[in-house]
């Protein structure tokens, strides 16, 4: 899972390199939407490490998503709950 931000056309530009490189398959975008405010300027990716509990992966996570908006941490932990 990615969040990119930025102006749309560096987002475009970004999506358009992952599309074309091999290494990324069956790609969805999960939402679409400008903000106000970057949300993740403090961190890249978040990814569960080899190993690690599922509940460790989640408290990780929840602490990343502080400073989001509620809106959009509650969509990434909806698609905890799913996976």
């Amino acid at each position: 899972m990615q969040v990119l931000e930025g102006s749309p056309e560096a987002v475009e530009e970004t999506m358009t390199r992952i599309r074309q490189d091999p290494r990324h398959r069956e790609i969805d975008v999960l939402s679409d939407k400008g903000v106000a405010a970057r949300e993740f300027g403090q961190w890249s990716m978040a990814d569960r490490r080899r190993g690690e509990r599922a509940d460790d992966f989640e408290a990780r996570l929840r602490d990343l998503l502080r400073r989001a908006s509620p809106e959009t941490a509650a969509g990434f932990l909806d698609l905890l709950q799913t996976a």
